[in-house]
């Protein structure tokens, strides 16, 4: 058998055999029955074919009850964390050693599984029965033991196939491309987003700059006066960046509650999502004022240090 073979290769970590891999684009369901609160329950799960390798392959945690024996019909199930609340198990070590109707067949629960996905986070994880039956899992799963090997992982592997099956192609499916590929929407509008708040940040900058520059020109016999009379260097960059700092203050009051609906909203999107902390946008807020008091307090700053005289003899 080729699986066998594959667990001789160097660099494979783990090998096992399933009908589909998490992730993989289309899934297949089935309805199965059990009892609760005295009624019986029929319930459409995710269904998963594998081998009892698939837990180990994939780092998939055991929180009750034990792994699945090897078998070539379905005589066992293991069931996730979803599917043992929706049978009303609040303690998963209860749902251990139930009978779940699958068909015409009674099929123990002989462990529970912690949930894992199966789709993006733009879905809730299901509820999943795992079974080993030979007969269905008709793929390999191969674990490599690190990234930096797979192209020579890959050439043994194919190496393997042509020896097994030398008229078939072989097809391969890497779970972080498909992991990857289902972010690909996500990714995209990040970089945009990035791009356009560069673009946005060094716009801004131009437009604080020149506005600086307009009000040095138009306080320079100002600015020169409270010099003469003494004001510091501190006060008369104050006195210039004040003004446009507040503006920049005002902004952040409009824009933040802007932020928020459409992140909010943005968010909605997702089963799985974090709530949007308040100290991202008084983050946000500390950083535009910075900016903001930097790029105004090159021009507050040459006005400051100017001499008095020369800008009073010109007026």
């Amino acid at each position: 058998r080729p699986a066998g073979r594959l667990q001789q290769l160097p660099h494979i970590s783990a090998v096992g055999l399933q009908n589909k891999p998490p992730m993989a684009q289309g899934y297949q369901t089935a309805f199965i029955e059990f009892p609760r609160d005295s009624e019986l329950v029929e319930k459409q799960v995710h269904f998963r074919y594998v081998d009892t390798s698939f837990l180990n392959v994939y780092g998939i945690e055991l929180l009750a009850g034990r792994n699945l024996l090897p078998s070539d019909t379905i005589s066992e199930f293991l069931i996730n964390e979803t599917l043992a609340a929706d049978m009303g198990y609040e303690n998963l070590a209860d749902a251990v050693g139930q009978t779940v109707e699958h068909g015409d067949n009674q099929v123990p629960v002989t462990g529970v599984v912690k949930d894992f996905h199966v789709r993006s986070f733009h879905h809730a994880i299901p509820p999943t029965v795992i079974t080993a039956t030979n007969r269905s899992a008709w793929s390999v799963a191969v674990k490599i033991s690190s990234a930096e090997h797979f192209p020579t992982v890959m050439e043994s592997i194919r190496q393997v196939w042509k020896d097994v099956y030398a008229d078939d192609e072989m097809h391969h499916f890497v779970l972080n491309d498909a992991i990857e590929k289902m972010y690909k929407s996500e990714a995209r509008t990040a970089k945009l987003i990035n791009t356009a708040t560069g673009l946005a940040i060094l716009v801004s900058c131009l437009g604080l700059f020149g506005l600086a520059f307009f009000s040095v020109t138009q306080r320079a016999k100002e600015i020169s006066i409270r010099k003469v009379l003494g004001a510091t260097v501190a006060q008369v960059v104050s006195l210039i960046s004040r003004d446009i700092v507040k503006l920049v203050i005002i902004a952040l009051v409009i824009a933040s509650p802007l932020a928020y609906f459409f992140m909010d909203h943005w968010l909605q999107d997702f089963a799985y999502r974090i709530p949007i902390p308040w100290w991202v946008f008084l983050l946000a807020g500390i950083v535009a004022v910075t900016v903001a008091f930097l790029t105004v307090g090159l021009q507050s700053l040459k006005a400051a240090l100017a001499n008095p005289v020369e800008s009073l003899r010109s007026e």
